[in-house]
């Protein structure tokens, strides 16, 4: 091993780890991924890469999901069938190309999102697709906390579809494969609740981590006093949000390998498409389906939710002499936290920019717009990411 990379592995060997309350199944992956490499003769800094090339079959598996939720969703238009898997193959997010627990929580939810779809498509749902949505739901909140606001939404869609089935007179046939969707879910995610409990002395680990990063509550009168509440602050929150949405949180040298005009296009052009999205949503000036409009609002929900939850976990706390988030910079602008949202995103960007670019009436508009964002993703990404292909702790250059 270089002499570098072990000296920093001893550093951090005596470090306190925030991260050890974390939820444990993508730790669990990694660390089964780890010993087979072992087993096929890795060794070192190979090792360390073998554990990041697991992104590989993560990312694989999230495109096909993307495509499946799509063709679910807009089963009689090509263009988000196409477009959704699109943009996940060729999403510029650096969580995608690191070790971190992130990268999971765009799959899991994934499925949980496409179980949900199904189970509302299905006039009496059967035990297997409440299996599938149980396992989903535990898999993604034993992923990240983070998550949980993701969760609660879709928990909703539930029990909306329960009311559905109770006013149809089919919730006698469909207890079953509810009674399986609670028990799948919530044996998982209770029994790693009491594990922390246990081990923590709370439920969630938050105290923990709090602690150690050196975080305090503020009171509540002082929450007012953030500065999201105004214009400036709020564009910072949302801002820094998408950018790093999109792009991901990698610095270079110190500092964020973006480009601030590349920011501020992804900004404008998320906001822009997700608002046309929901002007569409609205009855009056839609003309997709019930199903359609239901499973978006959904996603749109999810969108809002897990950034709201991002912007009060900023004002409720005092960061003090932390790194990040700081006193001077008090936002939650890390994009990966909002990974779960990830394809309900892209299928309301897809069907603003549908909308939109349909609005003219050219005929291969929408496929040129498409092909032009990506162009301008990998053009963008290649020029920021040029000066690291040099660097000597490459694998390539192993």
């Amino acid at each position: 091993m270089l002499p570098h990379v072990l000296k920093t592995e001893t550093f951090w060997s005596t470090q306190v780890n925030p991260e050890s309350v974390q939820p444990p199944l993508y730790y669990v992956l990694a660390g089964l991924w780890w010993r087979l490499s072992e087993l096929c003769g890795l060794h070192d800094g190979v090792l360390l890469y073998a554990v990041r090339f697991l992104n590989i079959f993560f990312v694989i598996a999230l495109v096909w999901v993307g495509f499946i939720t799509a063709r679910l969703v807009f089963p009689e238009n090509v263009f988000p069938r196409m477009a959704v898997p699109t943009l996940l193959a060729f999403l510029p997010q650096t969580t995608f190309y690191s070790i971190n627990n992130d990268v999971l929580s765009p799959l899991v939810f994934g499925v949980a999102f496409v179980c949900v779809i199904r189970m509302w498509q299905a006039d009496v749902p059967g035990i297997p697709i409440g299996m599938a949505t149980g396992f989903a739901i535990a898999a993604t909140y034993l992923v990240k906390i983070s998550n949980l606001p993701a969760i609660g939404v879709i928990s909703v869609a539930i029990v909306m579809k329960l009311w559905q089935l109770r006013e149809t007179g089919r919730l006698r046939p469909a207890l079953p494969s509810l009674a399986t969707l609670a028990l799948c879910a919530c044996v998982p995610i209770c029994g790693w609740l009491a594990w922390m409990h246990f081990h923590f002395g709370d439920f969630t680990g938050t105290s923990v981590k709090t602690a150690s990063l050196g975080w305090t509550l503020k009171p509540f009168a002082d929450w007012w006093h953030h500065p999201i509440f105004t214009l400036q602050g709020l564009w910072t929150f949302i801002s820094g949000l998408v950018t790093t949405f999109w792009q991901g949180e990698f610095l270079w040298y110190g500092q964020p390998m973006t480009f601030p005009a590349t920011d501020t296009i992804y900004t404008l052009i998320s906001l822009g498409l997700i608002s046309v999205a929901f002007i569409m949503l609205i009855p009056r000036f839609t003309q997709t389906s019930i199903s359609q409009r239901r499973v978006l609002w959904f996603g749109f929900w999810i969108l809002a939710t897990s950034v709201a939850f991002l912007a009060f976990l900023s004002i409720i706390y005092d960061f003090h002499d932390c790194f990040y988030p700081s006193r001077l910079h008090p936002y939650f602008t890390s994009g990966r936290l909002l990974g779960a949202a990830l394809i309900p995103f892209l299928l309301l960007f897809v069907y603003g920019l549908d909308c939109a670019v349909s609005h003219f009436k050219y005929k291969h508009g929408r496929l040129i717009a498409l092909a032009g964002f990506v162009l301008f993703m990998l053009i963008t990404e290649i020029n920021v990411a040029w000066p690291v292909f040099s660097n000597e702790y490459n694998w390539f250059h192993m």
